[in-house]
């Protein structure tokens, strides 16, 4: 049962009406965009009421940081999709299963590299931005933590891409949207 479950989240983008299937696939992706910005919104929501002026200002020095970081992984992760689906489309299941377990490791190697390089090179880099003295600490200290979710922001990048490579694109909206409920939650 729970495999028949699953195949029926796999969609074959190759039968039925293009446009249909193209909104149908892409519906569940802007709802996950708009859940991926609430992230964003409610965080400096949260800390300009309730932690002051200074720690907004440090989360807005943080942002270019933060897109670079989100940006690096979305980009390598969506590379992952393109041999997937492609190996899938054909039905090269062998081949499909290796470009998994590749992205897997490329994903892993990627966590840890830029997880040590960010988190060694945070500092200069918010001193080279020209960070104001009095908010680069809290810039510092909001980014450490950003920067030490990179393994959880991969995996979750990689699942996603490799389901959507397969046409599932809602079992990645329903996982943005309990993160996202969950950190609306932890930030009240």
């Amino acid at each position: 049962m729970a495999k028949e479950e699953k195949k029926s989240r796999i969609v074959d983008m190759t039968q039925g009406s293009p446009g249909r299937l193209i909104l149908s696939f892409a519906l569940p992706l802007m709802l996950g965009n708009v859940f991926q910005q609430l992230y964003t919104f409610v965080d400096t929501l949260v800390v300009g009421q309730a932690l002051g002026v200074n720690a907004l200002a440090a989360l807005g020095a943080s942002e270019w940081l933060t897109f670079l970081m989100f940006g690096s992984v979305q980009g390598l992760t969506q590379g992952f999709s393109v041999i997937i689906s492609q190996k899938f489309g054909a039905g090269q299941e062998g081949e499909l299963r290796r470009a998994v377990f590749q992205a897997v490791l490329l994903s892993a190697a990627a966590a840890i590299l830029l997880t040590a390089l960010g988190q060694a090179a945070l500092s200069a880099v918010l001193a080279w931005m020209g960070t104001p003295e009095e908010i680069r600490g809290l810039a510092l200290l909001y980014l450490r933590f950003i920067y030490a979710g990179i393994p959880a922001a991969i995996l979750y990048n990689t699942a996603a891409a490799v389901l959507r490579a397969v046409g599932d694109s809602r079992t990645p909206l329903r996982a943005m949207t309990v993160s996202s409920v969950c950190n609306i939650v932890l930030d009240l």
